[in-house]
């Protein structure tokens, strides 16, 4: 991890984005790149507003003094285009935002900025909802494809600010509850789900670095993976959840996609996104 990118809109929100930025580079002896993106349908002149957010920028940089190496821009434009712009011209390994404004309504008919910056970005983004009063101890690991060893990865770009304990959570589709209104025998069901089960557990685990299979605990609980993935972390209190957003496997791109977007939308643990073509670090 050599940069990492923190973008701060000066809220309490991007606060915590900061601190979850600041405590991961003093890690890992990564340089903080600061960042505020002005909306290019401002009504105020863009010039003033450029400089005082240059202003505030550089308050919030002084404020850790000689802790990090840092730097800062302003970018006008489409939000999520010109931080991401900003973020691929700094070399960024990775980009920490804050938790977006939830409005529950809007958020049902709308793509929001978060999830485009999911959708577009090229490299890890996290989403930052817990003030870092420790690093991240629990992280839950959301898979549906092949992209377990890149989730692994990707945590592992934290360094010493990664958790130490990595579960990864499938969530599979038996339909078994319409096995037993059809009257197939209990004993029926039970073999049929121990087959998928194990057929699951099988190819998560062929397509992970032997090296990474005592660290991945895997859980595996038939149920729908937006709904699933979001309870399991909360009983194993995880902090950070991981996801990607991309898979290999025939449509998963889409289901993986309702998963990130739940997530952003609903999710209460910091979330790290993951592209699966990430550039080389």
């Amino acid at each position: 991890m050599r940069r990492i990118a923190v973008a701060t809109d000066f809220s309490e929100r991007g606060s915590v984005a900061v601190e979850r930025a600041v405590a991961i580079a003093e890690a890992t002896g990564a340089e903080l790149f600061f960042l505020h993106a002005i909306g290019d349908d401002r009504s105020r002149p863009v010039a003033v507003t450029v400089e005082q957010a240059h202003e505030q920028l550089l308050t919030a940089r002084e404020a850790y003094g000689n802790r990090i190496l840092s730097a800062q821009d302003v970018v006008v434009g489409a939000i999520d285009r010109a931080l991401l712009n900003a973020v691929e011209q700094a070399g960024a390994d990775l980009l920490v935002v804050g938790d977006h404004q939830r409005t529950a309504v809007l958020d049902l008919f709308r793509d929001t900025t978060m999830e485009r910056l999911a959708r577009r970005s090229q490299v890890p983004l996290l989403v930052a909802r817990i003030s870092p009063t420790r690093p991240y101890q629990r992280a839950m690991l959301g898979l549906e494809g092949d992209e377990a060893d890149d989730l692994v990865r990707a945590v592992d770009l934290l360094g010493p600010a990664a958790p130490g304990h990595l579960t990864g959570f499938h969530a599979y589709n038996a339909a078994t509850r319409y096995l037993a209104f059809a009257r197939v025998p209990e004993a029926e069901i039970d073999a049929y789900r121990a087959s998928i089960v194990n057929g699951a557990r099988t190819w998560i685990l062929a397509a992970l670095d032997p090296a990474f299979h005592e660290r991945l605990h895997l859980r595996l609980e038939e149920g729908d993976p937006e709904i699933a993935l979001l309870k399991a972390a909360a009983e194993d209190r995880s902090d950070l959840t991981v996801v990607s957003t991309h898979a290999r496997r025939r449509l998963s791109r889409v289901v993986l996609g309702s998963v990130s977007a739940e997530l952003i939308r609903r999710g209460t643990t910091d979330l790290l996104v993951v592209p699966r073509e990430r550039r080389a670090s």
